[in-house]
């Protein structure tokens, strides 16, 4: 008995949803709401990488936001101003301290700055995928005396150590791929 009074509250239930929501829509298609008039702009504008192992434009690949790398580079230009300063005696010391201790060598100079048209004090800083924490084949170059993001790079195709080539940039809407990857990154609107 109660089952079937559980079955009959329920379908009471999704017949008033349904019949409230054919009325809702058909009054936003009427014009109540003006939001439709909007042309939508895309919500994130960054960086796109193609997945190396897929054909380009194959739709695999990471998206780098423009406020995720100018994140991870404040956070390593301090390290590459200190660089930069250092005199030889103590980059000596950093050599010999990294040999023994595996110390990480990023940020590091970027070996193809003149191919780019960057300036030859460029850096660059792996970048790690969305959703893991390795650092994959694509890089961010900065500047670092004004800590500029210049662009993103990723290791070439033919995968030669040291080619790289440029990601392009994109502008894409937000997608729960985004929200898994950036947990807590929203605070901000482009």
């Amino acid at each position: 008995m109660r089952f079937t009074s559980a079955i009959v509250n329920f379908l009471a239930l999704t017949t008033s949803i349904f019949i409230f929501s054919i009325h809702a829509r058909t009054l936003y298609t009427l014009g109540v709401s003006k939001i439709e008039k909007r042309k939508p702009k895309p919500l994130r504008t960054g960086y796109r990488c193609d997945a190396l192992d897929f054909p380009e434009d194959s739709g695999w690949g990471n998206n780098y936001r423009i406020e995720g790398l100018r994140k991870v580079v404040k956070q390593s230009c301090g390290i590459a101003k200190k660089r930069l300063q250092m005199t030889e005696k103590q980059k000596l010391d950093r050599e010999m301290h990294s040999f023994w201790t595996q110390d990480d060598p990023y940020p590091m100079s970027f070996p193809q700055y003149e191919k780019f048209g960057f300036s030859k004090e460029a850096q660059v800083m792996p970048l790690p995928r969305p959703m893991q924490t390795e650092p994959g084949s694509d890089f961010v170059v900065f500047q670092p005396s004004d800590c500029k993001v210049l662009s993103v790079v990723q290791v070439s195709r033919d995968k030669v150590p040291g080619n790289y080539q440029s990601c392009r940039i994109v502008q894409w809407n937000k997608t729960l791929l985004d929200w898994l990857a950036y947990p807590g990154d929203y605070q901000e609107h482009n």
